[in-house]
């Protein structure tokens, strides 16, 4: 077979990313270790997808079969879903959660019918739903019916296997949150998939309540078995001891509240601006809006700070729909001598109206403007005190000429808005506002929860606007309403899986990769040049979720 058949006829995607715990790969393995002693001789692939069609596991030991999986892209982190590929053992097993046979012209793709495959969907025990699809695959010439009653069989085992896996880790998570009970307080346990509390906490039970909570435990330091963690969700603020439970399988914390679990935020000078009105609200984080209200009610000018994409021209636009004014951008980079009259008129006629008056990019103002800008804000100030606090430069001062800091020193209070890494606690608020923005009628975008834990431990180079960015691709190529963690971009999903790895796991893991990459996925190459034996590389590369490629096993 040509080496350009898989271009041109497999439609299928790599997706180097996923966030599974990591129990289907651990209970499969042996059982897939011994199919592929067995079938060492008959030319048959051993196959694992997630439940998202994602090939997590690939056994095979007869070469030709593995260069023929090869030339085909039948390799681990690939896509092999039904929508992608077409019907084929893997991905048709996960749509019609039944065993199928899938022989030769009956794949829907023409190059894959070269091929025989058995498949059988691989059941979750904690609820029944598909949790990854196992097959055989032969070639339609070398294939047996027989496949079908073994892939069943292994399917089986691989579910008892996960199944026992999950028992025991259950029972060790139950069996610490029983003897949490002689804390006074309510209690919460919490895993990666999985939230087990009192009732008193039943306020907490929400997504982005369970994400904090998540990702303090997940990023303290710890030096030893608890700790104080103090978490803020929206107005409520949270102090608890938390304890990590070391013999539960994967990362868990067990968290013990206080008698009165909940203190709210105090509020701050927005409530007194409003003068016993409901606190406004036109940042997301409540100490930046209270200093933005209390300028707006009594400066002649204001200067929003901040690197591009830090929401600088939205927190105008909810200042203004704040005060029930309109609102008048006008963007310096468009200031030119010809039209520097009008542009500035446009300003003054603005400002006279009653609009609150934004000028975009002020570090971008030509010097030639900046004596006409003084002279006409200098001017409207004295005129009438109802054009006080009615305009606004937003601006990125560590890009702004001398002339502009001191014109913006001079006229007008500026205030600072943190990037969205310094406000990472905002980031569940400010996504379901956006993705609310993007819903249609139809379609009411959600984040799962591991999805929102990848959001909060990327760094947020763009800020706000590359949040969005992020959120608008995800709802156009999310499957559902719900926008699971393979959805996001690879750069975001590599991050929050090396966040879940130790310093040491992390050193581990690069040495691997790169011994992995310098001899071409060759594992005996690979273990001689680390210095260990195969059999630990074997092992470190399942515990580290590394594929023969360097890439990330889910």
């Amino acid at each position: 077979m040509s080496a350009s058949t898989p271009s041109e006829q497999i439609r299928t995607r790599r997706i180097e990313r996923g966030n599974a715990s990591g129990l289907l790969t651990r209970a499969a393995a042996p059982i897939l270790d011994h199919l592929e002693g067995e079938l060492a001789d008959l030319g048959v692939a051993v196959l694992m997808t997630n439940r998202s069609g994602r090939i997590i596991a690939r056994r095979v030991a007869d070469f030709r079969q593995r260069d023929r999986l090869d030339d085909h892209y039948v390799l681990e982190g690939f896509d092999y879903s039904e929508p992608t590929v077409g019907t084929n053992g893997l991905g048709t097993a996960l749509e019609d959660k039944q065993a199928l046979w899938v022989h030769g012209a009956e794949h829907f793709n023409e190059a894959l019918q070269v091929f025989a495959c058995a498949g059988v969907p691989i059941l979750s025990p904690r609820n029944g739903v598909v949790a990854g699809s196992l097959s055989l695959a032969a070639t339609a010439a070398a294939a047996n019916p027989m496949m079908m009653s073994l892939t069943k069989l292994a399917a089986s085992q691989v579910e008892q296997a996960l199944k026992e896996l999950v028992w025991a880790r259950e029972a060790t998570l139950v069996s610490a949150f029983q003897r949490s009970k002689a804390h006074r307080g309510p209690s919460m346990l919490l895993t990666d998939d999985s939230v087990l509390a009192d009732t008193a906490l039943l306020p907490l039970m929400i997504p982005s309540t369970y994400v904090a909570l998540w990702e303090a435990a997940q990023r303290h330091a710890w030096t030893d078995g608890t700790a104080e963690l103090d978490v803020t969700v929206g107005d409520v603020a949270l102090s608890v001891e938390a304890r990590r439970i070391v013999d539960a399988d994967g990362p868990a914390y067990l968290l013990e509240f206080p008698a009165q679990p909940f203190r709210r935020r105090r509020p701050g000078l927005a409530a007194t601006v409003q003068r016993g009105k409901p606190a406004l609200r036109v940042h997301a984080v409540p100490e930046v809006s209270d200093r933005v209200l209390a300028a707006a009610a009594a400066a002649d000018v204001l200067a929003f700070n901040g690197p591009p994409g830090s929401g600088r021209l939205r927190t105008a636009s909810q200042l203004a729909s704040a005060e029930g004014r309109d609102l008048l951008v006008l963007n310096a980079t468009t200031f030119d001598a010809a039209s520097s009259q009008e542009w500035l008129a446009r300003a003054v006629r603005g400002m006279a109206a009653g609009s609150r008056v934004v000028i975009r990019h002020a570090e971008q103002m030509p010097v030639s403007a900046i004596a006409a800008m003084e002279s006409i804000l200098s001017d409207s100030a004295r005129q009438t005190k109802q054009r006080r606090g009615l305009l606004v430069a937003t601006v990125d001062r560590t890009r702004a000429p001398q002339a502009v800091s001191d014109l913006l020193d001079r006229l007008a209070v500026t205030i600072d808005l943190p990037s969205l890494a310094e406000m990472r606690e905002c980031v569940p608020g400010i996504a379901e506002e956006i993705l609310e923005s993007l819903s249609d009628g139809r379609v009411r975008w959600r984040l799962s929860s591991s999805s929102l834990q990848a959001l909060l431990r990327w760094n947020w180079p763009g800020n706000v606007r590359e949040l969005r960015s992020v959120l608008q691709a995800a709802a156009a190529t999310a499957r559902g309403a719900v926008i699971q963690v393979d959805d996001l971009p690879p750069r975001i999903t590599e991050a929050h899986r090396s966040a879940s790895l130790s310093g040491i796991e992390r050193a581990e893991r690069t040495a691997i990769v790169t011994a992995l990459a310098k001899w071409r996925g060759n594992r005996s190459r690979a273990a001689e040049e680390l210095g260990i034996g195969r059999t630990t590389l074997y092992r470190k590369m399942r515990e580290l979720k590394i594929t023969n490629d360097g890439n990330w096993l889910e």
